[in-house]
């Protein structure tokens, strides 16, 4: 039985490579003697020459090169070598690349970018689980592990921004303050640089309320959420407070979205000293 030596090389995981291989080699009797390396994060000239000589050493009677390299010089240099040391070399991404670039606008390509795009993904995905459990409030006990806290009164877009911000890849928390109910504990022993207070002016939270009252089937007239002197109480206490915990405040009054949550990103990037994300 012939042995049969496959590398792969990649400038990534390479698991593009490996799946493809997977897929043929099942059609064939004793795929087992088909031995597969992988070789991950092939980025450099250096690189690919090594791995070719170490390669080329090999006792295999067969050998076989599968790459799946986007840095147009790397593919060359793996072309060239493979003629050099009489190897097969199938280049997996080739066609699909010329076709690409035949019909869609190009850019710089960008080695192992997939493994970034994928991360970025599975980051934001945990970023999302971690806002639904802290939000509103629900849970306080490992506050410690949020990127941002945002706290403030009712109505002041908390879960709208915690969601925007979480999908950005941020792990946000939202504490409501509660007018003359104190705060869980857990919030004042935090790391304070991740905490950002939202305010709003009382007569825009109060119209909020009274709308949200009349959507519900509620008489705005009756108790104590809707009414102007509470409102008023609730926003002066909120702002005193605060101050006495010096963190920073926004004004959250008709400010659209995206922009209070870019300057909520801009403060705690500075109070942590990390590199500002753009949202």
């Amino acid at each position: 039985m012939t042995k049969f030596n496959i590398s792969v090389l990649s400038d990534g995981t390479g698991e593009t490579a490996l799946a493809v291989l997977k897929a043929v080699l099942v059609q064939y009797e004793h795929e087992e003697s088909a031995h597969i390396s992988r070789y991950r994060n092939i980025r450099t000239k250096e690189q690919i020459e090594s791995l070719f000589k170490k390669i080329n050493k090999n006792s295999a009677e067969k050998k076989l090169i599968v790459f799946t390299l986007i840095l147009p010089e790397s593919r060359s240099l793996v072309k060239k070598l493979c003629q050099t040391y009489k190897i097969q070399g199938i280049d997996l991404l080739e066609d699909l690349i010329q076709t690409f670039d035949q019909s869609l606008e190009s850019k710089e390509k960008q080695a192992g970018i997939l493994r970034v795009v994928n991360e970025d993904y599975f980051k934001r995905i945990e970023a999302m689980d971690f806002f639904l459990k802290h939000d509103d409030g629900q849970l306080t006990r490992d506050l410690d592990l949020a990127d941002i806290i945002l706290v403030g009164v009712s109505r002041t877009s908390k879960t709208p921004l915690s969601l925007f911000l979480s999908n950005k890849g941020w792990k946000v928390a939202n504490i409501p303050l509660i007018y003359n109910i104190p705060p869980p504990e857990e919030l004042l022993k935090v790391n304070q640089k991740k905490i950002v207070a939202l305010t709003i002016q009382p007569d825009y939270l109060l119209k909020i309320r009274k709308n949200r009252l009349e959507k519900f089937g509620y008489d705005p007239a009756r108790g104590h959420y809707a009414g102007k002197e509470q409102v008023y109480k609730e926003v002066e206490a909120i702002q005193a407070f605060f101050h006495k915990q010096k963190w920073p405040v926004l004004d959250v009054t008709d400010i659209a979205l995206e922009e209070t949550a870019g300057e909520i990103v801009r403060i705690v990037s500075k109070r942590m000293k990390i590199p500002v994300k753009i949202v």
